[in-house]
């Protein structure tokens, strides 16, 4: 970790397949890390999620449109969200997050509320070590949304992708826990005064100096 008053920052992916994320279900590494300025629309042919020719009449239909090739292809559901979600890991040399099948551990996940998740697009997912956190973002390239989560969690961000999706369900089931938490600690304030009075009674007629009381009360009867 750094040191205390340092400004935390996110660290980038590992420089070679050997130092990523463990090898877990739910998370795929790329094939190189690091990232490239690859076009989008060619990791998609190149990882065999779409073929050639359809992506190239995307192109040609993105001219007329205004809107990226990648977007029309959803659109037309030529690829999934997920397949996306794929080639933007590729892209940037980051791990590819199916939280579908992915163990996500909710303990990481609620060093952010849901509000601040659902803000930067990013889920913490798993601690990597004692001071690194995985975090599941749509949009990688979101580099200031990295180092606000960095400087909230008060940990080290290791960056991976999942879709936008998936996300958004993550971040739907932090939002059903932080309810239930709300609503157990009203009812638990509810319920402290009564509790904390039959505490004392007990405590104080179990104290000596009113067994001694009740003991001359009982005799003088």
């Amino acid at each position: 970790m750094n040191e205390p008053g340092a400004q935390l920052r996110a660290v980038g992916g590992a420089s070679n397949p050997a130092e990523s994320a463990p090898a877990v279900s739910g998370i795929t590494p790329p094939r190189r890390r690091g990232g490239s300025g690859r076009f989008l629309t060619d990791v998609l042919v190149e990882l065999g999620l779409c073929d050639a020719e359809r992506v190239r009449r995307a192109i040609e239909e993105s001219r007329v449109a205004g809107v990226p090739p990648e977007r029309l292809l959803l659109d037309q559901r030529a690829i999934t969200t997920d397949q996306l979600s794929r080639a933007i890991a590729e892209r940037y040399g980051l791990d590819h997050l199916d939280l579908g099948t992915l163990k996500v551990d909710m303990g990481a996940a609620n060093l952010m509320s849901a509000s601040s998740a659902k803000r930067y697009g990013a889920v913490p997912v798993a601690y990597l070590d004692e001071r690194t956190l995985l975090v599941a973002m749509s949009d990688p390239a979101n580099v200031l949304a990295a180092d606000d989560i960095a400087l909230l969690t008060r940990m080290d961000i290791r960056p991976a992708v999942a879709s936008a999706e998936d996300v958004s369900g993550l971040i739907a089931r932090m939002n059903r826990f932080e309810d239930a938490v709300q609503e157990a600690v009203g009812e638990g304030e509810d319920q402290a005064a009564p509790v904390e009075i039959v505490d004392l009674r007990e405590s104080a007629e179990d104290a000596p100096v009113i067994k001694l009381v009740h003991s001359i009360i009982a005799s003088s009867r």
